[in-house]
This record gives C-alpha cells, sequence and structure tokens, in this order.
C-alpha cells in the first residue's frame, strides 16, 4: 500500500501564497485534503484565482471557450478554457468568445458572494459581449460564493 501527498501552491507571488491544496491518500482513498486559503483579497486577480479554485471539470465536459476579464480600474485577465482545463492569464485573449467587463469593487463582490453574477449583469454593473451562452455556463461550472 503506498501513501501518497502533495502540496500544490495555487498562485504564488513575490511574498505570499494566495492559495494551496494538500492531499494524503492511501491508493485511491483520500485521507485528508484540506485547501488552505488568504482570508479574503483586495485585487480582482486574487479574485479570479479564487474563482478559477472552484472551476468543476466534470461540468466543463465539451466545453471550450476563452472568456477575457475587463476590471476597469485594474486591468485584463483572461481564461482558456478546453479540455475539461481552465488556465488563467494575465492580460487580454486574443481572440475571447465572450468579454466580461465591471470595477474591481464590482468583481470583488461577484467572487465573494455579495453580488450575484445574474444580478450585476442585470443591474448594469458586469456587462458583456459575446456569447451569452459562455455567460450562463460560468454559472455552472464555477462556483460563485
Amino acid at each position: 500500500m503506498s501513501i501518497f501527498s502533495s502540496i500544490t501552491v495555487l498562485q504564488q507571488t513575490k511574498d505570499t501564497y494566495l492559495g494551496a491544496l494538500a492531499i494524503i491518500r492511501v491508493g485511491s482513498i483520500i485521507l485528508y485534503r484540506c485547501e488552505i486559503s488568504m482570508a479574503g483579497f483586495k485585487t480582482a486577480r486574487e479574485g479570479l484565482v479564487a474563482l478559477w479554485r472552484t472551476f468543476d471539470s466534470d461540468k466543463a465536459a465539451g466545453w471550450t471557450c476563452t472568456i477575457q476579464i475587463n476590471i476597469t480600474d485594474e486591468g485584463e485577465y483572461h481564461l482558456e478554457i478546453r479540455n475539461q482545463q481552465c488556465i488563467l492569464h494575465d492580460g487580454p485573449a486574443e481572440k475571447p468568445d465572450l468579454i466580461l467587463t465591471t470595477s474591481r469593487d464590482n468583481w470583488l463582490a461577484i467572487c465573494q458572494g455579495p453580488l450575484h453574477p445574474f444580478s450585476a449583469f442585470m443591474g448594469g454593473r458586469l456587462t458583456s459581449q459575446g456569447d451569452m451562452a459562455h455567460l450562463m455556463k460560468m454559472q455552472t461550472v464555477f462556483k460563485f460564493s
């Protein structure tokens, strides 16, 4: 019987990390799983990393798209989703299927839970360009608090 343990740093910056996942297993049985995360976040990128960690690869089966997120007072990022994987990139996408635009405060409220993405969209606090089906799919593939 082999014991496998791992700690994966999800995102590392100069002096700190935003989160890590620790797993200890015996064979195929997970004995211990712990997510270590930073309490709260202040930047849109930190919110995106937190959202990225909730990606459900099973629910993303057959879904391929590139989603660009423009944070008006911080910067541009994009999520590349294909083969049931999600990769977070800094900067704009070459050919996004969906572009979301909002402020940092609105994005943090969406990622931390007080603001539901649909409410933000309907209230004009989140705008989109492109295929709306991708916006709807995001709500099933990512867990918004």
